[in-house]
């Protein structure tokens, strides 16, 4: 389900957070200038690998802008700066997803070790 932030110009939000990941993700999102005003604004991008830490980029925000986060990118995080009045619309990555998989998994192991040692 997408959600939807306002902002006012000056105004700066956190989209996407990511950490201790390696997995390739194109992190996704529309921007729309509210009332009269044109689109302006920035994306700043910020990041750094394991140990090492990256130079931050900061692009202007578009219509569709994406945010390519790559294997050594393990330390990631999108923010958008208003510089007009204008509304955020994205979907939340599937890694939340990813948690409930990863518990479900656990309490399988969980489960199939006790009755290995109750049975035993």
């Amino acid at each position: 389900m997408p959600k939807t932030i306002s902002l006012k110009s000056g105004e700066t939000v956190k989209l996407f957070t990511r950490q201790l990941s390696s997995v390739p993700i194109h992190y996704r999102f529309q921007a729309q200038a509210v009332g009269t005003h044109s689109l302006k604004g920035t994306v700043n991008v910020v990041g750094r690998q394991l140990v090492f830490r990256k130079p931050d980029v900061t692009i202007p925000l578009k219509e569709v802008n994406v945010v390519e986060a790559g294997y050594w990118d393990t330390f990631l995080a999108v923010y958008v700066t208003a510089e007009t009045d204008l509304e955020i619309i994205y979907k939340q990555t599937g890694l939340q997803f990813a948690g409930w998989i990863i518990a479900l998994v656990a309490v399988i192991a969980i489960v199939a070790i006790a009755i290995t040692l109750f049975a035993g």
